[in-house]
């Protein structure tokens, strides 16, 4: 039987990181993230790390990285497909403004170049990609 505890665990900390991004601290977000893959990684539940790579997204486009956040977006639309892993209805409203906001700031051509991008990453590599939002927001 499977319990999904740890995953459940990390999907908690990766909601209390997107509560500190919406209040934008970045800082307590990003700590709550790299807590939340200790857990994630225990145990491989597709919904809970669509869920933390989407929180992911999100800062990225919160912080003004578009082209991590565009990235990220690719890899997670393959993540979900290849996992059959569903977005959560009510975290729609938040998507839509980044989605859209990475195709006016980096122009709809480079954005999608840079979501194909996205889309060769192995989750170690998206993780990596979004850790370098540590180096601050540009």
């Amino acid at each position: 039987m499977r319990l999904e505890r740890w995953s459940s665990a990390g999907a908690q900390y990766a909601t209390v990181a997107y509560v500190h991004v919406l209040t934008r601290d970045y800082a307590r977000a990003i700590a709550a993230m790299e807590t939340a893959w200790e857990y994630l990684s225990r145990e491989e539940v597709a919904f809970h790390r669509a869920w933390y790579l989407q929180v992911w997204f999100v800062m990225a486009g919160a912080m003004g990285r578009w082209e991590i956040a565009a990235r990220l977006y690719g890899f997670l639309g393959h993540y979900r497909d290849e996992h059959n892993a569903p977005r959560l209805q009510g975290m729609l409203p938040s998507l839509s403004g980044p989605i859209e906001r990475q195709y006016k700031e980096l122009g709809y051509e480079r954005a999608i170049a840079l979501a194909a991008e996205g889309e060769n990453l192995t989750i170690e590599g998206a993780i990596a990609l979004a850790l370098q939002l540590r180096d601050g927001d540009r």
